[in-house]
């Protein structure tokens, strides 16, 4: 049995996709499992993650007291955490169980339609969870870089941002300024990644989610960025996220690494200005060159 912790949005997406059983379980208001809940869990040989990444470590330190020593973990969590650290490194830093990682261009309000995508999965056992996943509609892709694939699906939710803040503060025809701001994201992407130890992110998986996520307006990290955009650009109240806007969490970790390393990425230190210092979205703009 496979259980998918999360019944969010892309929780109920990955249990569509899904051919084996499997069960959706949540939390507790108080953040605890049912009791239901933990029996699912104990019996389960495949777990599936997808709470925020804030939520993450908490809900790793709850189930490591009664998951299955060799019961697979399949996380889905596009986030970072201090030091860039990733969300399969996160889970192996307190659970000895394998580990992969599914990411790609995946809204999951499209999933739910049955629209065609692909996803790479990269980890201890990524092909028999790729030969879970695989189907007509959704083609799953192994990949070897766990980290790169999680760091490609994270940093690109700052990208998405700046492209609907764009968006929604110019209120129409952004396009052009919405490329334009990627491309340089992009570059200074390109820096923190190398700084971090590798040469390149993983571009199937990137790539892809890159762009569904930036240009689609039924993406949380974009739709955020657009009413920022937009609440400013009519002199309105801002709006407050929620924990599922992943980008307005990544920029602040990915710009104190920047700071703590002294890595010139002006573009994302001016975007992370105009939603934490109170700058003009016209100073974004200035960044570039």
């Amino acid at each position: 049995m496979i259980v998918i912790i999360g019944a969010g949005k892309f929780g109920q997406a990955v249990s569509k996709l899904l051919k084996a059983e499997n069960v959706l379980v949540n939390t507790e208001p108080d953040g605890s499992y049912s009791a239901s809940s933990v029996e699912k869990i104990k019996s389960a040989d495949r777990i599936v993650l997808c709470v925020p990444s804030s939520a993450l470590a908490g809900c790793v330190g709850t189930i490591s007291g009664f998951v299955k020593p060799d019961a697979k973990l399949l996380t889905c969590v596009k986030g970072l955490y201090d030091g860039l650290v990733t969300p399969s490194q996160l889970v192996k830093s307190k659970l000895r169980n394998p580990v992969s990682a599914l990411m790609g261009p995946n809204l999951s309000g499209e999933i739910m339609l049955c629209r065609p995508a692909m996803a790479c999965i990269a980890g201890d056992d990524a092909v028999a969870w790729v030969e879970l996943f695989d189907s007509e509609v959704f083609r799953a892709i192994p990949e070897e870089d766990i980290v790169g694939i999680e760091f490609g699906g994270a940093i690109k939710n700052i990208v998405a941002l700046g492209a609907g803040l764009f968006d929604g503060y110019y209120g129409d025809n952004a396009c052009n300024a919405m490329g334009s701001i990627a491309s340089f994201c992009l570059r200074e992407i390109e820096l923190i990644y190398r700084h971090k130890g590798d040469s390149c992110i993983p571009s199937l998986s990137f790539i892809g989610d890159l762009f569904a996520t930036c240009m689609s307006e039924s993406s949380r990290n974009h739709d955020f960025g657009h009413k920022f955009g937009a609440a400013l650009r009519l002199n309105q109240p801002l709006p407050v996220p929620e924990a599922t806007v992943e980008g307005y969490r990544t920029i602040q970790i990915v710009q104190k690494y920047a700071e703590q390393h002294n890595l010139k990425i002006p573009v994302i230190a001016a975007l992370y200005n105009v939603f934490f210092k109170n700058e003009k979205v016209e100073s974004v703009i200035e960044s570039w060159g």
